[in-house]
């Protein structure tokens, strides 16, 4: 089992260093049954990484590119992510596929980068707030 904190687009550099201790402090000598990981803002990465290094916690990214390397500015791919300690990616969050128009294939191949960079994908497979409402989740997934 693996229990996820997502900060999406939230917490200054502050916060990130609050909420990670926070955090840190609560679970700290807890036996965990599980991986309890944080995904915070890409640009906070390093820093939480820092405030949990040699605890029970793992460190775990948004997003990643589904590229490897090349001309892709602002891209980070996932062996970047690796190499800066993250276990966990995740990818095909709904509001990227809408707003960024990220596709299935474009999904599969984050996740398959991610696996060939030796992390775990976490694959995002929800439906958007309309489906949603009008009963379609299940169906849609």
């Amino acid at each position: 089992m693996l229990i996820a904190g997502n900060w999406k687009l939230n917490c200054n550099l502050k916060e990130a260093n609050d909420l990670s201790s926070s955090i840190l402090n609560i679970l700290h000598d807890k036996n965990l049954s599980s991986d309890v990981a944080l995904f915070p803002p890409t640009i906070y990465i390093e820093t939480v990484r820092n405030i949990i290094k040699n605890s029970n916690l793992v460190m775990g990214a948004q997003d990643c590119s589904i590229h490897i390397s090349g001309a892709y500015t602002g891209d980070i791919s996932a062996l970047m992510l690796s190499d800066i300690g993250c276990k966990y990616t995740i990818v095909g969050h709904s509001e990227r596929r809408i707003a960024k128009y990220e596709s299935n294939n474009d999904v599969f191949l984050k996740a398959k980068n991610i696996m060939e960079s030796n992390m775990i994908p976490i694959i995002c497979v929800g439906e958007n707030l309309k489906d949603r409402e009008a009963g379609k989740a299940l169906k849609f997934i």
